[in-house]
């Protein structure tokens, strides 16, 4: 059956609450999915078909800084990924119902995929240059799977995150 998420913030400052309802639009149901009352100032909020993995932008209490977030919906239980990675990270996406996209690196550009009904982690790409339009080359994220690849000689080719594979040079 189709279901959607609704996300219902409300309050003032200190009261702001938010919370994840999820409604199946077959029936009527609804139910609360657990998103720990720690977590704030929450902005970004995705789920998997299956409804078993959350992926959500916030801070904890006290905290300044918005961090993502891998979260069991039914336990509420959060796997902060940037502490668990131990690195900095500008994206990340669900590929699937199973996996986990995760980039970043700060300087640089890496990769990691995350199979979450194992748990392992690889990482698939490892420190390249971001893109720098004054130089013409590094790598240019096009916010998916894939990214751009520009060397030096300005030949440019498809770099899958997923894989770490590179394509032929674009003609």
């Amino acid at each position: 059956s189709d279901a959607v998420v609704l996300l219902l913030r409300g309050g003032l400052l200190r009261e702001f609450d938010f919370r994840v309802l999820l409604l199946d639009l077959d029936t009527g149901k609804s139910r609360l999915l657990a998103v720990p009352d720690t977590l704030t100032g929450i902005t970004d909020f995705s789920l998997t078909s299956d409804l078993r993995h959350a992926l959500l932008t916030g801070h904890v209490q006290g905290e300044t800084g918005q961090h993502p977030y891998l979260l069991d919906p039914e336990t509420g239980t959060p796997i902060a990924l940037e502490e668990t990675l131990g690195a900095s990270l500008d994206r990340v996406v669900f590929l699937d119902s199973g996996t986990l996209l995760l980039t970043g690196g700060g300087e640089t550009c890496s990769a990691w995929v995350w199979d979450l009904s194992s748990g392992a982690v690889e990482q698939t790409v490892n420190s390249l240059s971001r893109y720098d339009s004054a130089g013409g080359r590094g790598v240019l994220d096009l916010g998916g799977r894939y990214a751009l690849e520009i060397d030096s000689n300005g030949q440019a080719a498809v770099l899958d995150w997923k894989t770490g594979t590179r394509s032929a040079p674009i003609q």
